[in-house]
């Protein structure tokens, strides 16, 4: 989940759609009821909450599958995933599928090469290695490379070890990445030295969420929590300095918030005033998601402890994103008075609101989603136009508009960079190709693009496929904007299966992104792919973010069904052929909408939902989500809360004709930001209060897999089994704790 809540194994089957076919009854699924693994009860265990309407009590009998270490979960997890494969088996396309959809995951990619000395470096995957190759050229254009670091050399053992972030040092003398076991949000930091290829002996422990940000040549600043916390609700992170060639043990905290023990270090630090100060970023105190605070620091010759803070922008009531850092000033993107965001210049030494200067204006109707700097003077900045991109160039020197919007289509752009002063690159992609990279060459004018680079897949016919856009009335009559992808010969005659996907929350914007599985399902089976911008979401400014938090959750699900309703009633689909999909707080969304309306869909996955909306606060990172779901201890909340929570919203349907959709919930053993037990627990109870119905025919199972956590950061030989991840759309300026779900 996007803050905590925005992701090595052996090769497996492609389950993602093989289960699917079977649950929508396309490869004939058994139209008798199921037979559950039991699971016992125990209805003694329960909660007193405070409401409005005075003290309520909650049974909670499956409170014993919140320990993920005893051997009653580990019997659950087991006879669950028999249950499973042995039904997902009965398949016979799957060694079918899975080589389609290794071959549409086989394609190039890489990151944009930052030139450090004479050298440019970069990270690259040839297709189907596990993770990416870190090398260096001697080019932006990535000729003869040599590899400086190869991380798929790191699982070498049982456990699953990946790359969770890296830094090079100011001559790229020294390479420093942070390593995640098994899929843990928590990591470990390690130091290489790239010229003899040997690493350094010091490593950095109990790091979790945090970036890595070099201080000259000497060291790193961090974030580290005091002890590697178990399931308990993780507090009072701390701004940590690490002098290289110590050890751990002698590294200092610069900066704490023990008055805001929820709190956490952003990014961690910004370096300012030629690397002699640092601004610190502290994030999760505000009265919404994502709203942070900043001070600035001097750097002393020799940091011994606690620097001195100074206020820069004291208050979190607003998000602040530096772009960039200038001669006694920042550019900051901004919502503060601002919904739909604008950049600002703020004076280090006169920080004071009124003496901002607006470098970019607020747009009445888009969001300012990224911002960058290129040719030196150029202003580059994406608008959100209904959930895609538009670029315009402005001079940095004097204001002016040099180019009101690209000559190019509105797009997914999700990355971008200038390895060159002339030159200006970003990367774009949409529901059939994962990469195209477009070029601004400033020597050839301002509006002369031309394609860089373009991935043409194999074995995917993309010219029989279109993509439109609809915008539909909710049920309170607001409008909600949808992509829709199908084949051009799709008859609007409900005929078709169709793949929703929604999120709808912490400001994430849901654009179209290419996934592998859902090429198949547009290239083979003539399926329909809809993503609904749902309240919640980012693509509209804050306004649209927050007509979906606290008491205006329900309208989140309001919009997704009213999606639904809209693919029925047009002819995409029909309610039997709907399948729904959605990811941590997407899994929410999942299990509200199946509770809400089990009529409307033929089948649903839940991945890693936060389904027990009582009990979040209660494990590692849920903390956090209080400032966008709200407390459901506070009276004033609980009831409304209540209301949505999946788990204790299911009831086997008064209508005779109805049952639930064929459901599978997903979750993995290490995933330590939505824990296991939130899927573990809502299975349990929908196999017990929906599954053991005679009218339920449709199959309710569980999935978990083994050495996975929250985050989609997994290697490319189990992206190609669990097929329904979304990529990330990463803009350059956010924060790394954006980077969730």
């Amino acid at each position: 989940m996007a803050g905590y809540l925005g992701g090595n194994p052996s090769k497996k089957l492609a389950f993602g759609i093989t289960i699917i076919l079977l649950f929508l009854g396309i490869k004939g699924a058994s139209s008798s009821a199921f037979t559950y693994p039991p699971a016992h009860r125990d209805d003694s265990v329960e909660n007193t909450y405070k409401s409005d309407n005075g003290n309520v009590k909650i049974k909670d009998p499956y409170r014993w599958l919140e320990d993920p270490d005893s051997e009653d979960t580990k019997e659950f997890i087991s006879r669950q995933n028999k249950l499973f494969y042995d039904y997902v088996n009965s398949n016979p396309e799957k060694d079918s599928i899975k080589e389609k959809l290794t071959t549409l995951n086989n394609f190039p990619t890489w990151d944009f090469p930052k030139k450090i000395g004479d050298w440019y470096y970069f990270s690259a995957n040839d297709g189907l290695q596990d993770q990416n190759v870190f090398f260096r050229s001697k080019t932006w254009h990535r000729e003869n490379p040599e590899v400086v670091f190869d991380p798929n050399k790191l699982s070498t053992g049982e456990d699953v070890i990946t790359v969770a972030g890296s830094s090079f040092n100011k001559d790229a003398s020294i390479f420093a990445y942070a390593t995640s076991k098994n899929g843990l949000d928590w990591s470990t930091i390690h130091f290489l030295n790239t010229t003899s290829g040997t690493h350094l002996p010091e490593k950095l422990e109990k790091v979790k969420v945090s970036g890595i940000v070099w201080n000259k040549m000497e060291g790193v600043f961090y974030g580290r929590y005091a002890h590697l916390i178990g399931l308990e609700p993780i507090k009072n992170q701390k701004l940590m300095y690490h002098r290289l060639g110590t050890s751990q043990s002698e590294d200092v905290v610069i900066a704490e918030f023990l008055e805001h023990p929820e709190a956490r270090i952003g990014q961690p630090v910004t370096l300012i005033n030629e690397g002699n100060a640092i601004i610190v970023h502290m994030v999760g105190a505000g009265k919404y998601y994502g709203q942070n605070a900043l001070f600035t620091a001097d750097i002393p010759q020799n940091i011994t402890g606690k620097l001195k803070l100074r206020p820069l922008l004291p208050l979190p009531d607003a998000e602040h994103n530096i772009i960039t850092v200038e001669n006694g000033s920042v550019l900051v993107k901004t919502d503060k008075n601002a919904p739909n965001w604008r950049l600002v210049r703020i004076n280090l030494d006169e920080p004071d609101e009124a003496k901002w200067e607006t470098v970019i204006e607020e747009h009445p109707n888009m969001s300012l989603a990224w911002v960058t700097i290129a040719n030196k003077d150029k202003l580059i900045y994406g608008l959100l136009d209904d959930g895609l991109t538009w670029i315009r160039v402005k001079n940095l020197t004097d204001g002016s508009i040099l180019v009101d919007r690209l000559p190019i289509e509105r797009l997914n752009v999700y990355s971008f960079s200038s390895p060159e002063p002339e030159i200006f690159l970003f990367k774009a992609e949409n529901a059939t190709n994962p990469l195209t990279v477009y070029m601004l060459n400033f020597t050839k004018g301002l509006t002369n693009i031309e394609i860089y680079e373009h991935i043409k897949l194999k074995s995917f016919n993309t010219d029989d496929v279109i993509s439109k856009e609809v915008f539909f009335p909710s049920y309170d009559g607001t409008l909600v904007h949808m992509f829709i992808v199908h084949r051009k010969s799709l008859k609007l005659d409900g005929s078709s299966f169709a793949l929703m996907w929604g999120y709808g929350g912490f400001n994430n914007a849901i654009m179209p992104v290419y996934l592998p599985y859902r090429a198949i399902l547009l290239e083979h089976f003539n399926a329909v792919i809809a993503l609904p911008n749902i309240r919640g979401g980012g693509e509209y400014g804050r306004k649209w973010n927050h007509g979906g938090q606290f008491k205006n959750k329900q309208k989140v699900f309001d919009d997704f069904l009213s999606a639904a309703e809209y693919l029925i009633k047009h002819g995409y689909t029909s309610n039997k052929k709907l399948w729904i999909e959605g990811r941590s707080n997407g899994g929410l969304l999942i299990g509200a909408c199946i509770n809400q309306r089990p009529d409307l869909f033929g089948a649903a996955i839940a991945h890693v939902g936060v389904m027990d909306m009582l009990r979040f606060p209660h494990f590692t990172m849920g903390h956090p989500w209080l400032i966008e779901f709200g407390n459901p201890e506070d009276p004033n909340m609980f009831d409304y809360i209540r209301k949505y929570s999946p788990l204790h919203n299911l009831k086997m349907p008064t209508n005779e004709s109805m049952q639930y959709p064929s459901t599978l919930v997903v979750t993995g053993t290490h995933d330590d930001r939505v824990v296991p037990s939130h899927s573990l627990k809502y299975a349990a109870e929908m196999q017990y209060t929906i599954g053991a119905h005679e009218r339920q025919t449709n199959p309710i199972m569980l999935r978990t897999d083994f050495k996975t956590g929250h985050v989609p950061k997994k290697p490319t030989s189990l992206l190609v089994i669990l097929t329904n991840i979304p990529k990330k759309c990463l803009n350059g300026t956010a924060e790394p704790y954006r980077d969730f779900n």
